[in-house]
């Protein structure tokens, strides 16, 4: 019952998002708050509803994988701009991981909290790890991962758009490297170049992640 709900909810948001083509209405975020309406409508328990829906997991990990064909069409361009992918999934972390990092420090966040924040933008299976390492807390590092992708797949290319950004390199870097696999799949509608230079970015954003977030926790926790 609760699979079949689930798929029907996710196609009813793919259509209204094609439909009426508002970023807003992603279809991730619209199916999220349809299905918790209706289980909170009808006094559902979470942990029933995903005993019988858990094993959809599963396909998340082929979608990601999925997303390795745009990369292999897009092979020629990524060869040819690899210095600059480098570069710029190396710098995207380190700001991301130093601002956010900075802030949580300036807040006097907790270290398992500081250890969640710092993975934000990493792509979740990975951010799991890494955080897991540190003694990060999973519930906050799905919940940011959630967010950064959401964020990412709602708002940036409306920015692309208004600060006329239109090099597929520039909009795919900074969607892969900000907004993981969420926002990856939102560029499938806008271009496959745009894809395949955010697939290869959230791979080589969460390489460097997975360095950079323990060394940038070691430095908060004693400073």
């Amino acid at each position: 019952m609760w699979v079949a709900l689930t798929l029907c909810v996710y196609l009813f948001s793919w259509y209204i998002l094609h439909r009426f083509k508002i970023p807003f209405l992603n279809t991730l975020l619209l199916s999220m708050f349809i299905v918790m309406a209706v289980l909170y409508s009808l006094g559902v328990s979470f942990e029933t509803y995903y005993a019988q829906t858990n094993w959809i997991n599963y396909f998340m990990q082929a979608a990601v994988v999925a997303l390795a064909y745009p990369l292999y069409e897009q092979l020629p361009q990524i060869r040819s701009n690899l210095k600059f992918i480098l570069l710029s999934c190396f710098s995207s972390c380190i700001l991301a991981i130093s601002l956010t990092g900075f802030i949580a420090w300036l807040f006097e966040a907790p270290a398992p909290l500081l250890a969640s924040l710092l993975v934000k933008s990493v792509t979740t299976p990975i951010a799991l790890e890494i955080s897991a390492s540190l003694n990060g807390q999973t519930s906050i590092v799905v919940v940011l991962g959630l967010f950064a992708g959401l964020t990412g797949a709602i708002f940036f290319y409306p920015i692309f758009h208004l600060m006329g950004i239109n090099d597929p390199a520039h909009r795919g870097i900074i969607t892969g490297s900000l907004s993981h696999a969420i926002g990856t799949s939102a560029t499938v509608k806008h271009s496959a170049q745009d894809t395949g230079f955010s697939s290869v970015a959230l791979i080589v954003a969460a390489i460097f992640s997975s360095f950079l977030a323990p060394l940038a926790y070691q430095l908060f926790i004693w400073i």
